[in-house]
């Protein structure tokens, strides 16, 4: 049997911010080198990932779903906005493991696992060590694999799988960060249970804005 939770909480919420924050031409690793810079915690800011369009389906199904950043005030800084992205992923993707009770190694790949930053975050979240294979394109590795069994170049998928196998990248999670990720990620729950009887009207308020600012033109966000 196969269990699979498909969240949309991934990182086209860090190609936003990276946008919003005015830094859409910064080289990822500069963005995450000042997202690495700032403590874990990202100064008190939670970011809850539900940026996408079509809402949430996974570990929850609701299409009023929305993204919102909670604890700021007028001292918190791009950075730390930054990394509460990174965390805020980290916390979704660790409620779905949870929910699938999935325990030991965390075997990870795809586009958001080139990111050490968000691997690094994820062990400490989670409590559970990653392991990221250093070579690219995972899939197609995986297709060669079972092409060559087929034909013979192999003659088992375990030997298969032993002859194209990459060299990994372990990130184990770190005792001294694990109290203050635990108290960050029980609030994220916390107030995201306590937004979600509003994620309703303020997907309504979203459609408004509109139709308000055709009505009423002085209502139009001013660019000078």
């Amino acid at each position: 049997m196969l269990e699979s939770l498909a969240p949309m909480t991934g990182t086209p919420n860090l190609d936003w911010v990276r946008e919003c924050l005015g830094r859409g031409a910064e080289d990822w690793a500069d963005i995450e080198r000042a997202a690495a810079g700032v403590p874990p915690g990202s100064g008190g800011v939670l970011y809850l990932p539900y940026g996408s369009p079509s809402g949430e389906r996974a570990p929850f199904s609701d299409g009023a779903a929305s993204a919102a950043w909670l604890g700021m005030s007028v001292t918190t800084s791009s950075a730390e906005l930054l990394r509460s992205v990174y965390e805020g992923l980290a916390f979704a993707l660790t409620e779905c493991l949870d929910v699938l009770r999935l325990d030991g190694v965390l075997a990870i790949c795809g586009g958001g696992s080139d990111s050490d930053l968000f691997c690094r975050v994820l062990a400490d979240v989670s409590g559970r060590t990653v392991v990221r294979q250093d070579a690219p394109e995972v899939g197609a590795r995986g297709a060669a694999t079972l092409a060559g069994v087929a034909a013979g170049v192999f003659g088992d998928l375990t030997s298969g799988v032993a002859a194209l196998a990459p060299t990994t990248t372990r990130f184990a999670p770190r005792a001294e960060r694990a109290e203050l990720y635990r108290r960050a990620f029980s609030t994220f729950i916390a107030t995201r249970d306590a937004l979600r009887p509003s994620w309703p009207e303020l997907r309504v308020l979203r459609g408004l804005v509109p139709d308000l600012v055709a009505e009423r033109p002085e209502l139009a966000p001013s660019h000078h």
